[in-house]
């Protein structure tokens, strides 16, 4: 289990705000490159020359589509397979990737495990964008159910490397609920 914390870490980092002792805190842009590193190490030489498979779930929100922007970009991935409830417009530097879109509802896994497996790495950027402005119920079930529920799909399909966009300070003994559920992510 690998937990990104990337929204926020390099102004945390530089305001000098300590992360949690287990945390790695890494800047968005890091991202894809510690996936990339993570697989590459982990696979054959011939493996690694027909590129990382990467699944992705949430792209389409502002951090998201900066993941899908920098993966994109790496010269060693090679598919990458974005489930969205929406289609998305692809940014220009797609190369030679090929990019696969699955619309699915990310609250129902059913929608979209058939699609999870045979991927080399998942990253995992949904969330509410804005939490203070949903009710705290929807906000659970997509920070966290919705989180869980894919992370538990790609265990199942074998997905050896997971990646997750959580937050600086979490902890589940928060009394801030958006901080508390972050935490229980991380803990799950």
């Amino acid at each position: 289990r690998a937990v990104v914390l990337a929204a926020g870490a390099r102004a945390a980092v530089r305001s000098g705000q300590n992360a949690p002792r287990n945390a790695r805190v890494i800047p968005l842009i890091a991202l894809v490159g510690l996936v990339s590193f993570q697989c590459a190490n982990a696979h054959s030489s011939a493996e690694a020359a027909s590129g990382l498979r990467v699944v992705m779930l949430g792209a389409s929100g502002a951090v998201g589509g900066q993941a899908l922007r920098e993966l994109l970009a790496m010269p060693n991935v090679s598919k990458v397979t974005l489930l969205n409830r929406r289609e998305i417009a692809l940014p220009p530097n797609a190369r030679n990737v090929e990019v696969v879109q699955h619309i699915i509802d990310p609250l129902d896994s059913k929608t979209y495990a058939a699609h999870v497996a045979a991927h080399d790495a998942a990253i995992c950027t949904l969330g509410v964008g804005q939490p203070s402005k949903v009710p705290f119920e929807e906000f659970v079930r997509v920070d966290k159910t919705a989180v869980l529920d894919f992370a538990n799909v790609c265990l199942a399909a074998q997905v050896p490397h997971f990646e997750l966009l959580s937050a600086v300070g979490v902890s589940k003994s928060s009394m801030f609920s958006y901080v508390r559920v972050k935490g229980e992510i991380n803990d799950a």
